[in-house]
């Protein structure tokens, strides 16, 4: 049961989904299709962020392969918005 509550946003992205779907299949107006497709793309909208919010810092590719996050020799553009420099790979900024 906590599984099912602990995904919420994706349980919210299917209903979205559906009910974008259903307005557009059912409906002859071409306005209220164009309400659906908008609700179709924001469930989509939902579902990109969702799969972006991991942790507070970390994406989920680097959470769950820590050996992406091995240092390497700094590049000359491997710094971050905040001015610090990056030894990752991938250049994330994770000096904070």
């Amino acid at each position: 049961m906590s599984m099912i509550l602990g995904l919420y946003n994706y349980w919210i992205v299917i209903v979205l989904m559906m009910i974008g779907f259903y307005i557009i299949i059912a409906h002859g107006h071409l306005i209220k299709k164009i309400v659906g497709l908008n609700i179709f793309q924001t469930s989509v909208f939902i579902f990109y962020i969702s799969l972006g919010k991991v942790g507070r810092h970390c994406t989920y590719m680097a959470r769950r392969h820590p050996t992406l996050l091995k240092p390497t020799a700094p590049r000359a553009n491997s710094h971050c918005d905040c001015g610090r420099y990056s030894n990752y790979s991938f250049g994330a900024c994770l000096n904070h």
